[in-house]
């Protein structure tokens, strides 16, 4: 059974998580979004799957706008993984509403709590008050695995899991304007003296947001907010307003620069 899984990661959650579904299921292709993004994506196959993190609170803007522009069929077995290190709210139920819109459905899609690579904090008012009503967390992805490969082994329904009903009306509420802001959120990223012009930041950006102008990256105002910029860069030159000058870079343990290289 022919199977395509599109991802989006930044920091190497979501593709950690997209080869390890894949490596369960025959003849499946892993596949980046912002490398097909502006091309014509081919979306034939029995199964698609779609593995993404949530940004607040919902789908990120380059994900929404991947669903946006994709055919599919009601014919396919559609399922998805959204990865979150807080509230995943309603996200999957944005998903299937999108997908149903375009004549498919979403017919299994799981929440996983995992590391958040993020350098500010998450230590504020609004973010500890969504995390309060949402319920229980999700569980890790290596809690889930077992469960996620057998239903989508056997191509079994499995209902889109979301948070507490407030959580995910209030989570809908904020989302859109919130990632709409993220936009300009580049404004605050900091280039220091350590900046040997070595494009990596221009290379990986999944927005083809950043250029390098007079010899220092310059943000356009179409930002993903994603962070991957400044964590992958070789010389640690690019810091965020707000976060401690002395935060180390992160990610995933298995990701390597290689795997987001885009241009």
């Amino acid at each position: 059974m022919a199977t395509k899984i599109f991802y989006f990661s930044a920091t190497g959650n979501c593709l950690f998580v997209a080869r390890k579904i894949a490596d369960e299921l025959s003849n499946t292709t892993v596949i980046s979004i912002p490398q097909v993004i502006n091309t014509d994506i081919d979306t034939s196959g029995e199964m698609i799957g779609f593995v993404f993190p949530i940004y607040a609170w919902g789908l990120p803007n380059i994900v929404e706008d991947f669903i946006k522009k994709i055919k599919l069929n009601k014919d396919q077995y559609i399922f998805a993984v959204g990865t979150c290190g807080g509230t995943p709210c309603g996200t999957l139920l944005q998903l299937k509403k999108m997908l149903q819109k375009k004549g498919a459905d979403l017919n299994a899609s799981f929440l996983v709590k995992e590391n958040s690579y993020t350098p500010l904090s998450n230590d504020v008012p609004l973010i500890r008050f969504m995390m309060n009503i949402a319920g229980k967390q999700p569980l890790s992805f290596k809690e889930r695995f077992p469960q996620i490969i057998e239903i989508i082994k056997n191509n079994q329904k499995h209902k889109a899991e979301r948070s507490k009903p407030l959580a995910n009306f209030l989570g809908t509420l904020l989302h859109g304007a919130a990632i709409k802001s993220f936009k300009t959120m580049d404004n605050n990223f900091i280039v220091n003296e350590k900046c040997n012009q070595c494009q990596t930041c221009e290379k990986i950006c999944p927005q083809q947001n950043i250029k390098i102008i007079d010899g220092k990256p310059k943000w356009q105002n179409n930002c993903e907010f994603c962070f991957s910029c400044l964590q992958w860069c070789p010389k640690n030159a690019i810091q965020y307003k707000g976060s401690s000058p002395d935060a180390k870079q992160s990610h995933h343990p298995e990701a390597k620069l290689k795997d987001f290289i885009l241009r």
